[in-house]
């Protein structure tokens, strides 16, 4: 049996789902799945791969820098699942939800109704798949004659909360009404959400929010509940678990692949 190791840095529900996907391509492979949780820290990737003596790993990622490289592994394949695909140009295999097209799908949502102004909400770092996603909204609304006003959280507002949702509450109210908003994950979108009921603000009367990832914990507590874009998280953990048995088989083969959503 092979053991295949499993980086994950995420602590979202998205997790279990794109790990469900990885666990239906190997119970038809002789695969033994080794999680390994790296949710902080710097992660020692030689010390691992000594240990487990693995034939493959899979490196999934939340998006948040992590200090894992591909030149980590050596000859040994490897898969990157959600990460930057900058990557590629070190050498890397690349699986990726394709941000642009869930951007996309939020904007058609919003395009639907009349709404008199778009606005998007971005996230707290500069990462790819957050401006994959206002790039391809703005677009999206472009094409139609209309242009979002973009919402830019600050790095030091991820832990201090009060005061993101004091300058939420300010924006907010500066947008034309009725107006379609677009955060780049639930997590800024249910933020936003609060931020407009606590100012007594219409929904979705006045202002409609469109999040995406779909996470239940987030989507369905949030009070009015929350509309989002759904990723294919099985899909993509079944397709890097794909291109691991495609790479342990042909050492010289990488790719870049894109899931779209559902």
């Amino acid at each position: 049996m092979q053991t295949i190791l499993v980086f994950r840095t995420t602590k979202l529900e998205c997790w279990s789902r794109k790990f469900a996907g990885i666990q239906a391509f190997a119970r038809n492979r002789d695969w033994r799945l080794q999680t390994i949780i790296c949710t902080g820290g710097t992660i020692l990737v030689a010390p691992l791969l000594d240990f487990w003596h693995p034939a493959g790993c899979i490196v999934e990622s939340d998006g948040a820098s992590t200090n894992i490289r591909p030149r980590d592994f050596g000859k040994l394949p490897a898969v990157f699942l959600d990460h930057s695909p900058e990557l590629v140009h070190q050498g890397a295999s690349v699986v990726r939800h394709d941000s642009a097209r869930i951007a996309q799908l939020a904007a058609r949502e919003l395009l639907e109704r009349d709404f008199a102004s778009h606005a998007v909400i971005g996230w707290h770092h500069p990462v790819y798949w957050a401006q994959d996603k206002i790039d391809a909204f703005q677009k999206a609304l472009a094409l139609h004659g209309r242009r979002a006003e973009v919402f830019q959280p600050r790095p030091a507002e991820r832990d201090d909360i009060t005061i993101l949702l004091r300058r939420l509450q300010k924006w907010l109210l500066k947008l034309p009404r009725p107006c379609g908003v677009f955060g780049v994950n639930d997590l800024v979108c249910e933020i936003a959400l609060s931020a407009a009921t606590a100012l007594g603000i219409s929904i979705p009367e006045d202002l409609a929010f469109v999040g995406a990832d779909d996470d239940p914990l987030i989507c369905e507590t949030a009070i009015p509940s929350l509309t989002s874009v759904q990723p294919d998280f099985f899909q993509t953990g079944l397709t890097a678990a794909e291109l691991m048995a495609e790479s342990m088989e042909d050492q010289s083969r990488t790719a870049r692949i894109r899931v779209i959503p559902t």
